[in-house]
């Protein structure tokens, strides 16, 4: 079987989070005359060693997914990175560590993030990747333009059974799956000989969010039965 050759790779990971907004983008660059490889992460990532001379449009920048982009720039590719997560409520240490790293921007060409606060605090160490770093808006929120209101409107009346409903937000990697052999066997989340206390007060932490979250799932069901 040979490479797959194309202008783009984008890649989306969850239909009722990501495939909107990215097949947007792949649209856009349709527009432009870009040829587009656009489908699930999951089978992408699994073709990625047939994947050459193209620009790989990524949605994660963790730390966790270093080897995968290195095994994409084996084949000349380049790698984009339009990090839809940067938002989340990690300390800026935490987060140039971790979404960030020195190993990471030296093998990404471009690293999109919507947190401004981020660039403006960029530690010296990174700084020589500054233009690298661009600062732009997070697809996951412009989906919710008016420009594209007709597209979210046929998402509502799929789902008409639910006008009025109550969001609870959760953490779905981690307070939903709170176990010992989640936190204790996955030694890429944190290394256990560094960080063992951590690991452990982490785990209690996760444990006490998922019975919070349980509690208030009871209670707002019995308060509100008509939306819940």
């Amino acid at each position: 079987m040979g490479f797959f050759k194309s202008s783009y790779v984008v890649p989306y990971e969850i239909e009722n989070r990501d495939y909107k907004s990215r097949l947007i983008l792949s649209l856009k660059l349709v527009d432009q005359g870009k040829d587009i490889i656009f489908g699930r992460k999951y089978e992408i990532e699994y073709y990625s060693t047939l994947i050459k001379n193209s620009i790989y449009v990524a949605l994660s920048s963790y730390h966790t997914l270093l080897n995968f982009y290195k095994s994409l720039k084996k084949n000349n590719n380049k790698i984009v990175i339009l990090d839809e997560e940067n938002l989340i409520t990690l300390k800026n240490q935490h987060y140039y560590k971790q979404r960030m790293s020195k190993k990471l921007m030296e093998i990404s060409d471009l690293l999109f993030i919507s947190d401004e606060e981020k660039l403006l605090n960029i530690p010296n160490d990174l700084k020589r990747f500054q233009k690298k770093i661009k600062f732009t808006g997070n697809i996951r929120f412009q989906i919710l333009n008016r420009k594209y209101k007709n597209i979210l409107k046929k998402v509502f009346k799929k789902n008409k059974n639910f006008k009025n409903y109550i969001l609870i937000c959760t953490s779905f990697g981690n307070f939903n799956h709170f176990n010992k052999k989640y936190f204790y066997k996955n030694k890429k989340l944190i290394n256990p000989a560094r960080h063992s206390f951590f690991r452990k007060r982490y785990y209690q932490y996760c444990k006490e969010m998922f019975f919070i979250n349980y509690k208030l799932i009871k209670f707002l069901s019995k308060r509100f039965p008509k939306i819940t």
